[in-house]
C-alpha cells in the first residue's frame, strides 16, 4: 500500500488537483501491481507566500520552480517502489504541465517479508 502525500502551492487550476488524485491511483496501482483501492493520495495545499526556493515565495503554483513537494511511504521490494516512483514523478510533471521539471520526492520504505 503506497501512501502518496503531496505539498504543493495553489494551482492555477484547481481542477487539476482530482485529475492527479486519479491519475496517480490508476498508474501507480498498475506499476506495482495492486489494486487502485491499496493506493492511498492526499494534496495539502501550502498557504501562498508559505513556500521558499531562495527569496523567491509566490503565491500560485509557477511551472519553472517551487516544484510539488511529494512523502511517499512504501512498503514493496525495491523494484517495485522504483516503479512506483517514476509513475509518481511521470504523473505530478504531466498533469501539472511542469515540462521537464519534477516534483521533489522523499521516500519512506519499507521492505516486504
Amino acid at each position: 500500500m503506497p501512501l502518496i502525500e503531496i505539498f504543493a502551492l495553489p494551482q492555477p487550476d484547481p481542477g487539476v488537483v482530482p485529475r492527479v488524485l486519479d491519475a496517480l491511483v490508476e498508474e501507480v496501482a498498475a506499476a506495482v501491481g495492486a489494486r487502485p483501492e491499496g493506493v492511498w493520495v492526499v494534496w495539502h495545499d501550502v498557504e501562498p507566500g508559505a513556500y521558499a526556493a531562495g527569496p523567491s515565495r509566490p503565491d500560485v503554483q509557477p511551472r519553472d520552480s517551487h516544484p510539488p513537494l511529494v512523502r511517499v511511504f512504501v512498503n514493496r521490494q525495491p523494484d517495485a517502489t522504483e516503479r512506483a516512483l517514476e509513475a509518481i514523478e511521470r504523473v505530478i510533471a504531466r498533469e501539472l504541465g511542469l515540462g521537464d521539471a519534477t516534483p521533489f520526492v522523499i521516500v519512506d520504505q519499507r521492505h516486504e517479508g
